[in-house]
C-alpha cells in the first residue's frame, strides 16, 4: 500500500498509477489485481486454486446460519454487489485499516489484527439500519438506492476470524512478499454483510457474506498519512457519500 492506496501487480510487483491506468481486479476473487491481461494470464496457474476457493466460499450453500432469510438469487446479487463495492473502495478500506490498526505507531499489529467493516443490505424497497448512534432520516435518503449502507467496525484477532487455511496461505505469501521489499506486510480488512437486527457481538463468523481484502503494506515511515482518530467516522462518510477518496 503506498500514500496513496495504490495497489501493485500481483504478477510483476509494478505498482499502479491511476492517472496513467488502474489496474483490473480478478473478476472471481477480487483480491488480486493485474497491471495487463498478459499478466493476469500469467498468474492464472498460481492463483487458480486460491481464487476458486474463495469463490466457492461465497456460494449460499457455503453458509449455514443465516442463509435461510436469502433466496439463491439474492445471494448471487448481494455477492456480486459486494465485489463491485469492494472495487470501488479499495483505496478508503487499505487508508482505514492503516488507521484502525495504528500501524503508523504500532506496525506489528498488522500481525495480529483484522479491521472488519459491518454493512447491512439497502436497497429502495428495502431498507433496514441497525439502531445505532449514526442512525438518521438523512442516512436514509442517501442510502435508500444503494446496495449497502455502513453498520459499525470491529477490530478483531486475526487467528480466531480467519480459520481457512488456503486464506491463511495467500495471506502468509502476500506478507512475505511486502517484507522481502522493505514493507511491514499485509494488512487485511474484510468487508463483511450482516444480517437486520443481527447482534454483531454474537455473529460466529459463519453465515455471512464476507469480502476478504487484503492490502500490502509499504515501510510505515515512507507513509506520511497522520494518524486519525476520526477514522471510523471519515470511513463512514466516504462510503455513504460515494465519492472517491481522497485524503
Amino acid at each position: 500500500m503506498r500514500e496513496r492506496g495504490y495497489r501493485l501487480c500481483d504478477q510483476c510487483g509494478a505498482v499502479e498509477n491511476p492517472a496513467v491506468a488502474r489496474f483490473r481486479l480478478c473478476g472471481g476473487c477480487m483480491t488480486t489485481q493485474y497491471c495487463s491481461q498478459d499478466c493476469q494470464k500469467a498468474h492464472w496457474a498460481s492463483h487458480k486454486v486460491i481464487c476458486q476457493h474463495t469463490v466457492a466460499q461465497q456460494q449460499p450453500s457455503s453458509y449455514s446460519s443465516h442463509s435461510s432469510q436469502y433466496a439463491n438469487d439474492d445471494y448471487e446479487e448481494t455477492v456480486k454487489a459486494l465485489r463491485k463495492y469492494t472495487s470501488t473502495h479499495t483505496a478508503l478500506l487499505g487508508w482505514a485499516g492503516f488507521q484502525a490498526l495504528r500501524l503508523k505507531k504500532v506496525p506489528a499489529n498488522i500481525r495480529h489484527s483484522v479491521l472488519v467493516i459491518n454493512l447491512t443490505r439497502s436497497s429502495s424497497s428495502q431498507y433496514h439500519h441497525s439502531t445505532s448512534r449514526h442512525n438518521s432520516s438523512r442516512t436514509h435518503e442517501n442510502n435508500k438506492d444503494k446496495k449497502f449502507a455502513f453498520h459499525s467496525t470491529q477490530i478483531l484477532p486475526l487467528a480466531s476470524y480467519l480459520t481457512d487455511p488456503l486464506i491463511l496461505a495467500d495471506i502468509a505469501r502476500r506478507s512475505q512478499r511486502s517484507r522481502a521489499s522493505g514493507g511491514v506486510g499485509c494488512l487485511i480488512v474484510v468487508l463483511r454483510v450482516v444480517p437486520y437486527g443481527a447482534d454483531i457481538n454474537a455473529l460466529n463468523n459463519g453465515g455471512e457474506i464476507n469480502q476478504v481484502v487484503p492490502v500490502e503494506v509499504d515501510r510505515v515511515e515512507g507513509i506520511q498519512w497522520a494518524e486519525r482518530a476520526d477514522w471510523e467516522s471519515v470511513l463512514r462518510e466516504a462510503l455513504e457519500s460515494g465519492r472517491e477518496f481522497r485524503v
